[in-house]
């Protein structure tokens, strides 16, 4: 089972993003705008209809990449703190449009982590008082190490 409330490091050539860090209260997960993490990954099934009979042909299933949606709320003691981890959350994912990004959590059984990462779906940063932060995440690597 995917841990999104352990504490989780985002680390990019554009510098290291930390959620769920009590010490730095700004960025943490909310499990209910994040998917990905959990220990299997997407499943890519072909199949087609068999011409001219009924039933169809089914391929062997493999596994495709990984994809990791990761959002939460932004609690910021002040506008300023804010605005900062909003700008070096975009500045980390726009580093990673090619790869060479981690994602990795302190998770109860051990450290996990997902490698390489890429940015796959820009940040939304939501709300007007109270901010909320998505963004999409693809690893080739279908594991979890």
């Amino acid at each position: 089972m995917a841990e999104y409330s352990a504490i989780g490091t985002l680390a990019t050539p554009g510098g290291s993003i930390t959620f769920n860090d009590p010490s730095s209260s700004v960025g943490f997960h909310d499990p209910d705008m994040c998917d990905g993490l959990d220990p299997q990954s997407a499943v890519r099934s072909i199949h087609e209809d068999r011409p001219r009979t009924h039933g169809g042909i089914v391929y062997p299933s493999l596994y495709g990449p990984r994809p990791i949606v990761l959002g939460g709320t932004v609690d910021a003691t002040s506008l300023a703190a804010r605005e900062a981890f909003l700008n070096a959350l975009a500045a980390a994912l726009d580093s990673i449009m090619d790869g060479g990004g981690t994602y990795s959590w302190a998770a109860s059984a051990g450290t996990k982590t997902v490698t390489p990462v890429y940015c796959d779906v820009p940040m939304k940063s939501l709300g007007k008082w109270l901010k909320k932060y998505q963004f999409g995440l693809i690893c080739p690597n279908h594991t979890i190490s």
